[in-house]
């Protein structure tokens, strides 16, 4: 790179790829971000050209700058990986791939869902759920209309309190008669989108919990502070006690879920059993628990969900948890 000052200069390329196999988008308003830490530094905007390649020219191209192309096609934003300047770039390419759109929502299910229990009290169970999710298709999944969301969640008969870590009813989500649905489009991918809410049932020293769910589900995994609730139901395996993040979890796996099956779980304890799980579950719990270092936690929450594995997942997901926040 050439010099400007004391700063290094160089250029940002990329190509924007149709992931549908539909003609290449041409003439789209891409834009470059970086971020020195937490801080964004920079913002650039130019056109792809007809062949979708885009590039900025004379970028600063600060070590340790972190960097990510967007762009919006049919409705959507997409994103690039990020990419981090090393000493000495003289280039970074960062291509985006699109897809066009559909409404049919048969090719999405859900990868795993963690399900977190705590009390509250002798007389309220909280239930946080995060729901990693797929689009298997090589489309978009977009809302039929505004009043017709991508994919629902039943919620069970008796729950109160429903909480978004990231929407509100009205917004992003939807009130349905037997809980609730979600607007945001699901693009293609493996465990690339998230839902997480929160609610609360009551609770006497006892809790019969049946959910139904709409989405198939590969793989439940509940965790519950230690000593405090035992958990029972067909076809779940009890995992033992789990050390994360420096505090002891039970875990208890359930196998796969189709489209309609009910959850079946039972839950007794009490809190006099063991400490009050305020302090150390499930309240405030953020997505992934991963700082975010980028304005707009979507488009980070985004990107690092490609990266995560499943085991990061749950130890960053704990980690997560804020105890004397009472939001999610």
């Amino acid at each position: 790179p050439t010099a400007v000052g004391a700063k290094e200069v160089g250029t940002v390329f990329g190509t924007i790829t149709n992931g549908s196999g539909g003609e290449k988008p041409e003439g789209l308003d891409v834009t470059l971000l970086g971020f020195d830490t937490s801080e964004p530094v920079l913002t650039q905007t130019v056109k792809s050209d007809t062949q979708g390649i885009f590039r900025f020219r004379e970028v600063e191209l600060l070590e340790g700058r972190v960097f990510v192309s967007m762009v919006d096609f049919s409705g959507t934003t997409y994103v690039s990986d990020f990419s981090i300047a090393t000493a000495g770039t003289s280039e970074l390419e960062l291509p985006i791939t699109v897809y066009e759109t559909t409404n049919d929502a048969s090719a999405i299910k859900i990868n795993r869902l963690h399900m977190f229990f705590e009390l509250l009290d002798e007389d309220t169970m909280r239930v946080v759920e995060l729901n990693i999710i797929s689009n298997t298709s090589n489309k978009t999944v977009m809302p039929v209309s505004e009043t017709e969301p991508v994919v629902r969640f039943k919620l069970p008969v008796g729950s109160s309190n429903l909480e978004f870590q990231d929407g509100v009813l009205g917004g992003r989500y939807l009130e349905t008669p037997d809980g609730f649905g979600d607007l945001m489009p699901v693009q293609p991918g493996s465990a690339n989108h998230q839902v997480l809410f929160a609610f609360e049932m009551p609770y006497n020293r006892k809790l019969d919990f049946v959910q139904s769910t709409v989405l198939p589900v590969d793989a439940v995994v509940v965790l519950v502070p230690e000593d405090n609730v035992r958990i029972r139901g067909e076809a779940i395996q009890d995992e033992g006690v789990r050390d994360l993040q420096g505090v002891n979890y039970h875990q208890y796996n359930v196998g796969n879920l189709l489209a309609g099956d009910d959850l079946h779980l039972t839950m007794t304890g009490s809190l006099a059993a063991g400490k009050n799980s305020r302090n150390s579950l499930i309240v405030g719990l953020s997505v992934l628990g991963i700082a975010v270092v980028l304005t707009g936690a979507w488009l980070y929450r985004h990107v690092r969900l490609r990266e995560i594995s499943e085991a990061e997942e749950l130890e960053l997901a704990v980690a997560s948890l804020a105890p004397e926040s009472t939001d999610l």
